[in-house]
């Protein structure tokens, strides 16, 4: 079966890939381009879009049956409200979708 990884290119999405391989599952991974090699040297179907995406979410996982959400908000702020901003824009497809 397939399972669906966001943050599968970074140090704990990785080790996600490998033991999901390991383990015999098909994993999918949810990335940005600049990632691909990356997961497909892990063995992993490279799904190129954003995060942030609801429609990306939609289509990333269809015909998944798991989903692990190891993606992470890196980021530099200059505020405390634009860090809260940052963080409400990158949690609203996971809290709605």
């Amino acid at each position: 079966m397939t399972v669906l990884v966001t943050g599968a290119g970074g140090l704990v999405g990785t080790h996600v890939l490998e033991a999901l391989r390991a383990g015999g599952e098909r994993p999918r991974a949810l990335i940005r381009e600049h990632s691909r090699a990356t997961v497909e040297g892990f063995g992993a179907e490279a799904f190129v879009g954003d995060v942030t995406d609801a429609v990306t979410w939609q289509h990333a996982a269809n015909g998944v049956r798991a989903i692990v959400h190891a993606a992470a908000l890196v980021a530099s702020f200059t505020s405390p409200r634009s860090r809260c901003m940052a963080a409400q824009r990158y949690m609203r497809p996971v809290s709605t979708g």
